[in-house]
Parts: C-alpha cells; structure tokens; sequence
C-alpha cells in the first residue's frame, strides 16, 4: 500500500501515515487499482509519529 503512494521512496516508509483498525482493500482496475478504507468500530488513539525535521547540519 505504501508503495503505490512512495514510489522509491524507502525512506519515508517508516513515517507513512497507515490508520489503525482499517482495512485496506485493493481491488485492480485498468491503469491502477481502486482503494477501499473500511473503519472497524475499535476505539483508539493516534499512535503516528510525524518525521522528524532535521537540518542538513546537525549532528545525531
């Protein structure tokens, strides 16, 4: 799923925003697929984690 939105982006794999409790159905059509979200009734909290900004010149 990540890979059809990030073409060769490996990076930015980890930060991919995937919702919780979802199911992601996809189906193929002509030229792509088509996607489906379908929620499941489970409460939960938002447990992504946005992608740091780091300037080109810090230091780990």
């Amino acid at each position: 799923y990540g890979l059809t939105i990030i073409p060769n982006l490996p990076d930015e794999l980890p930060y991919l925003q995937v919702p919780l409790h979802t199911i992601i159905k996809l189906t193929p059509v002509a030229y792509g697929c088509k996607v489906e979200r379908i929620r499941l009734p489970i409460d939960a909290v938002d447990t992504h984690r946005p992608k740091p900004k780091v300037e080109p010149n810090d230091t780990v």
